[in-house]
């Protein structure tokens, strides 16, 4: 009876492990894509102040702009949709104000 305990907490512990490194990986990928589309708008964006970079970040999530396709106008009108949202206005005061701000500098 113990041996069938001490089994099964060993292979519920190889699955816990396993689902942590495949959410691991699975996050990194997604951010390289969602880098590699922002770049497309401001390829400076790790640069950005830092609530500038949350609010990029933020609207980046919840447009799922990994999910899109690599291009400039993909991702702009992404990041307005999410603008737009009630989840961006949640947290930043007017977001697509800001997210117009910087799509300006950045000559769009």
């Amino acid at each position: 009876m113990r041996k069938k305990i001490v089994g099964v907490l060993a292979a519920a512990a190889v699955v816990a492990v396993g689902a942590v490194a495949v959410g691991w990986m699975g996050g990194r990928v997604m951010a390289k894509e969602t880098h590699e589309r922002l770049s497309t708008v401001c390829p400076d964006v790790v640069e950005l102040p830092e609530g500038q970079r949350n609010l990029v970040v933020l609207l980046a999530y919840e447009c799922k702009l990994a999910d899109r396709p690599v291009s400039r106008g993909e991702t702009v009108a992404c990041l307005r949709q999410a603008a737009a949202s009630k989840a961006a206005s949640d947290k930043f005061q007017t977001p697509d104000a800001q997210l117009e701000q910087l799509l300006r500098r950045a000559g769009i």
